[in-house]
């Protein structure tokens, strides 16, 4: 399965097949007093999608909701609780994630590992036990991904979000070590 990376408009969201995963992003607007689809902060003259709207047209099963204010958890919970598919909270905060966890929406969480976030034992007891967000901020050396646990599935950041589109072969070369993984990536045919 490709993730569709930063899916934030209803026109791109519709270009999503079905059978595919969509990575969006989610903030708090205060003006509205609503939980918006938005990657970057807006200026009062943007247009604001609200997340409500933006489900209304989502039509896949596999969803990565990237959450860039905290405690925004427990609203985007609330439009989520009646949708039947597979969510996931990525790069929220670790009280968010401890707190929520001990409500029972551990499940939700993925847990991001890079050169720069280790695993923690704690952390993925906590977690989401099948799926581990793996960013290489675009390195892709072919002897990278062999330590790997075998029985997880990763999701694998593709290089050119990280503006590396060079090292996207060495890549696809690279993750066929692991039995199981997913790709975030803006270039989805280029996986396939």
């Amino acid at each position: 399965m490709i993730i569709y990376h930063k899916v934030n408009t209803i026109e791109k969201l519709r270009e999503v097949p079905v059978e595919d995963g969509i990575e969006m992003d989610v903030r708090w607007d205060s003006r509205i007093q609503d939980v918006i689809v938005s990657h970057d902060l807006v200026s009062s003259s943007e247009y604001l999608l609200s997340f409500k709207e933006w489900m209304k047209e989502y039509k896949q099963s596999f969803l990565i909701v990237n959450v860039k204010d905290s405690q925004l958890e427990d609203k985007v919970i609330e439009i989520l609780k009646d949708y039947k598919i597979k969510w996931y909270f990525l790069d929220s905060q670790i009280p968010d994630i401890v707190r929520l966890s001990k409500q029972g929406y551990g499940k939700h969480f993925i847990s991001r590992v890079s050169r720069y976030e280790w695993f923690s034992s704690e952390l993925i007891e906590a977690t989401n036990r099948d799926y581990t967000w793996l960013d290489t901020f675009g390195e892709s050396g072919i002897d990278m991904f062999k330590y790997f646990k075998k029985e997880k599935c990763y999701i694998i950041v593709s290089p050119e979000l990280h503006k590396k589109p060079e090292n996207m072969e060495a890549m696809k070369s690279a993750v066929k070590v692991l039995p199981h993984y997913l790709v975030c990536t803006d270039f989805p045919e280029f996986w396939r």
